[in-house]
């Protein structure tokens, strides 16, 4: 008899270490998970307005951001709405606390009142986030002879 509540006993504290041991285990990956924010881009703008632009002169805005996180920053795809917008973005690495961009240009063909989103997808945790512009084209000039 004694030697089955010794036994119990045995398993009882055997088990008590091993649930403290597992418990202190997932608390330290979880400390150190909070403690990492990963990659975040914090944009000085995400929209832009480039007022009245006259027809066939192509316009860009330059839309820069800084990697405030604690990993790199990969920018995985832009993408403009429409055909009469370009983009030119950073395409290397972005460490953390260094600078990058999204460049826009707007083709200007159609006269009137324009507004352009861009999707820019990132590795950060406020991906996917969206650059807009807007304006309006105005008709180009005639000169008269």
């Amino acid at each position: 008899m004694k030697n089955l509540i010794l036994t119990a006993i045995v398993a009882l504290l055997t088990g008590t270490v091993n649930a403290q041991t597992t418990a202190m285990a997932t608390t330290n990956v979880v400390s150190s998970a909070t403690f990492s924010k990963g990659a975040e881009c914090t944009w000085d703008k995400t929209n832009f307005d480039f007022g009245t632009i006259p027809q066939g002169k192509p316009v860009s805005v330059t839309f820069s951001f800084t990697n405030t996180g604690d990993a790199p920053l990969i920018i995985a795809s832009v993408n403009p709405s429409c055909g009469c917008t370009t983009e030119d973005y950073t395409k290397e690495v972005v460490a953390p606390g260094k600078k990058g961009y999204v460049k826009l240009t707007f083709n200007a063909a159609a006269i009137g009142v324009f507004t352009k989103t861009t999707m820019v997808s990132t590795n950060a945790s406020s991906s996917p986030l969206t650059l807009t512009f807007k304006g309006t084209v105005a008709a180009a000039e005639v000169a008269t002879p």
